[in-house]
């Protein structure tokens, strides 16, 4: 991992977690076991209040247990009236999604500005000839089409969502293959189980992780860690409760436009916020896209 991906897969800032790491007198390997530990004693000092050196041993002992063990008492004090439990499944499977979602959104702004992006002349994808569709549902339907199967069942499990991300960006122009569906779901209670349901249905599993880990796809994971990037059998997907610089689901929908795709209508989030979402995004390779975007807004 990149520092900054580590940081965020800690859930802190990258000066939290240098001086930390320099108070414990501790070397870091930015790696996902490293991450693993160093999130631990993020919780235990922010949540509790427990100090540095302490939260330490006791993520030391906790990585020790194995990683499905559920309710662990990890520390007590000498009259047993106060006692340290932890619940290491749930906190594996929710550290797996920080993972997977520092490793595939986790870059930060590069310095300077990003290279330009030109389209094609005429629609025609460079080097290849072809001219590009030019309607967004012929867009969506061509090069979004290994997500058709994904987007019909989410529509079939009658989810609400909005299309956000590479795929929204494809039906307003942009030239770039997506190769991850992007969703803003609704946060009811009841949209929440659907999707969990589907997606655990789907084998859902963070992305870009080694396999292994306590993982629980359900509606508690979706409330606890809104921002999820995954793979499943039949594609990823990465599904937010909130879309950086542009807001939650009724944001989205009330910036988006409805389009008919596959054969089922889609609220498709509009160009200029998908603008914003990639600046906001402070990923180094969504900002190098927005030059391309930027110009499909004058023309």
């Amino acid at each position: 991992m990149t520092r900054e991906q580590f940081s965020q897969a800690v859930d802190a800032d990258n000066k939290w977690v240098e001086n930390s790491a320099r108070l414990l007198g501790r070397s870091l390997r930015y790696d996902e076991s490293e991450a693993r530990w160093m999130g631990l004693v993020r919780i235990l000092v922010r949540d509790l209040g427990i100090p540095l050196s302490r939260a330490a041993t006791i993520a030391d002992r906790a990585m020790m247990l194995p990683r499905d063990a559920r309710s662990v008492k990890v520390q007590k004090n000498s009259a047993g009236s106060l006692q340290i439990v932890l619940d290491l499944a749930r906190y594996h499977s929710t550290h797996a999604v920080n993972v997977a979602l520092a490793l595939n959104h986790g870059e930060r702004r590069k310095v300077g500005r990003p290279p330009r992006v030109r389209l094609p002349a005429n629609g025609v994808t460079a080097g290849t000839g072809v001219e590009a569709p030019r309607s967004p549902q012929q867009r969506l339907e061509i090069m979004g089409a290994s997500f058709g199967w994904m987007l019909a069942r989410l529509k079939l499990a009658d989810i609400k969502f909005v299309v956000v991300g590479g795929l929204a960006a494809v039906a307003a122009g942009s030239s770039k293959v997506p190769d991850s569906l992007e969703i803003c779901y609704e946060s009811s209670t009841e949209n929440i189980a659907a999707l969990a349901k589907l997606l655990k249905k789907w084998k859902g599993y963070p992305r870009g992780i080694g396999a292994g880990l306590p993982f629980l796809m359900n509606k508690r994971q979706l409330k606890a860690t809104p921002a999820i990037t995954l793979a499943t059998y039949r594609g990823s997907i990465d599904v937010f409760g909130t879309v950086k610089g542009v807001g939650g689901y009724a944001e989205c929908k009330r910036r988006s436009s409805q389009l008919e795709a596959f054969e089922i209508p889609l609220n498709v989030l509009k160009l200029e916020a998908v603008i914003e979402s990639k600046r906001a995004s402070g990923n180094s390779r969504e900002l190098q896209e927005v030059a391309e975007l930027e110009s499909l807004v004058k023309s």
